[in-house]
């Protein structure tokens, strides 16, 4: 049965594989500032993602109880003072989010081979620049909202 660590889990793998994506955090915003050690270009899933609870909980074990998580997803890329004088922001920007797309392509195709897990996004994603938390980042963000049925089974302790 699918989980939360399922879901991440496939966000992670799919990172690691990405030639195009050196690192994956699962965290906060403000943990992408200032870690001199970090590769860019970097994955950051939030590890406070939302969720909602729909079905009926008399049902237990009939698959009618499903939980949606709202997964907020970032790319980040160095954009330092050289780099800025040889290539346009725009042209930066494009460049991560085709990196993006093609990341959260694959991700889209792991997940939807679960049984059972429903996955749309949002399609409000956004361009930072001169990200608040590091000078030197872009960024691109899109939330995912990703449906999976409640694993319980039983209503009582066990």
């Amino acid at each position: 049965m699918a989980s939360l660590k399922t879901i991440i889990d496939i966000f992670e793998a799919v990172a690691t594989a990405d030639t195009a994506i050196l690192e994956f955090k699962y965290g906060k915003v403000w943990d992408m500032n200032g870690k001199p050690s970090a590769q860019y270009p970097k994955i950051l899933v939030e590890s406070q993602p939302n969720w909602t609870t729909t079905g009926n909980r008399l049902n237990f074990g009939s698959k009618s109880i499903k939980k949606s998580y709202t997964i907020k997803v970032f790319a980040y890329d160095l954009y330092n003072t050289p780099e800025r004088s040889a290539k346009n922001l725009w042209t930066k920007q494009s460049e991560l989010e085709d990196k993006f797309e093609n990341y959260l392509a694959e991700v889209w195709v792991r997940l939807s081979a679960i049984n059972g897990i429903g996955i749309e996004s949002t399609r409000n994603g956004f361009h930072g620049y001169f990200e608040q938390h590091n000078s030197k980042l872009i960024q691109v963000y899109e939330e995912i909202k990703v449906t999976i049925p409640v694993a319980c089974t039983t209503g009582t302790f066990i």
